[in-house]
């Protein structure tokens, strides 16, 4: 495997498109309307008081070989340590207990088929790695185009059980299995 992460970068830095990002808080990444990843779940307090929360990744990496109005090998590198959800006692579980981060220091999408750059919505399907677990996923995409550049907005559900992640839950708080992943990319003509 590592032989092919290696191979697989040198072939971008090479052909394609590498793009990093680093945001210095949650208020910055939350700015970023363009280009972010945002994660977000639900907690019923008490049994009966539902709250949303999100958070923001602050570093990521996003490769991908462009040919023509068609992106291949979409690789997605998310450092998880920095997942930022603006509270810093929920940040702490999060790094030490649900995603373990010492261990499992990245969060990593692999697209495993091509994205056609036009307007409207579309499916794109890839494997995630969270924790060392894969698991296949579909992201809704919208495509939307502004001269030379494409916006690409895109969402998918995931469950924290499908990739053995620890319930976050505490005593006075259960965290809902089913979470959102939200993203957004720029991709110039």
């Amino acid at each position: 495997m590592r032989k092919i992460i290696i191979v697989f970068t040198l072939v971008l830095q090479a052909f394609g498109f590498e793009h990093q990002y680093i945001h210095k808080s949650y208020e910055d990444a939350q700015s970023d309307t363009d280009n972010y990843i945002r994660v977000a779940g639900e907690s019923t307090k008490l049994g009966f008081i539902t709250t949303e929360y999100d958070g923001f990744v602050k570093k990521y990496k996003i490769s991908y070989l462009k040919k023509n109005e068609k992106i291949e090998a979409l690789y997605i590198k998310i450092s998880a340590s920095s997942i930022d959800t603006d509270n810093s006692l929920r940040d702490e579980k999060m790094n030490n207990e649900t995603l373990d981060t010492k261990k499992n220091e990245f969060i990593i999408f692999t697209s495993k088929e091509s994205l056609v750059l036009r307007e409207g919505s579309t499916k794109l399907s890839g494997i995630l790695s969270i924790r060392s677990k894969e698991h296949l996923i579909d992201l809704n995409l919208d495509v939307e185009k502004e001269g030379v550049i494409f916006r690409i907005k895109g969402k998918a559900e995931i469950s924290l059980k499908d990739f053995n992640i620890p319930d976050p839950s505490i005593a006075i708080a259960k965290v809902k299995d089913s979470h959102t992943l939200e993203f957004g990319h720029v991709i110039n003509e």
